[in-house]
């Protein structure tokens, strides 16, 4: 959804709004492999070589011999990463429903 729009914006030459829909969608889950990759490529559409590099660090490593343990490095962190936002998502609805038992 936000990403196929992201996608579509970048297309279609909107590349200041793909960027901040992108964003958007990194900053929920920076472990989103197609928004890294997406940024990569607006950033350098957008001739910011540098951001470019810095999002294509981000991204998910290779499959080559030379980059398995960072790639697993990688998964690892982001796999934290997602348990962190889950148990956050747990603790606030949990806090909402006893909110509304309360009153």
């Amino acid at each position: 959804p936000a990403h196929h729009l992201a996608n579509l914006l970048a297309k279609t030459d909107r590349l200041a709004e793909s960027k901040a829909w992108t964003e958007e969608i990194l900053a929920e889950k920076p472990w989103h492999v197609g928004a890294l990759s997406m940024m990569r490529i607006v950033c350098l559409r957008l001739n910011d070589e540098e951001a470019a590099m810095k999002w294509a660090v981000k991204g998910l490593p290779g499959l080559s011999p030379q980059s398995r343990t960072w790639r697993s490095e990688w998964v690892q962190e982001n796999m934290d990463l997602a348990k962190e936002k889950l148990a956050d998502l747990r603790k606030d609805l949990t806090d909402k429903i006893v909110a509304k038992i309360e009153i």
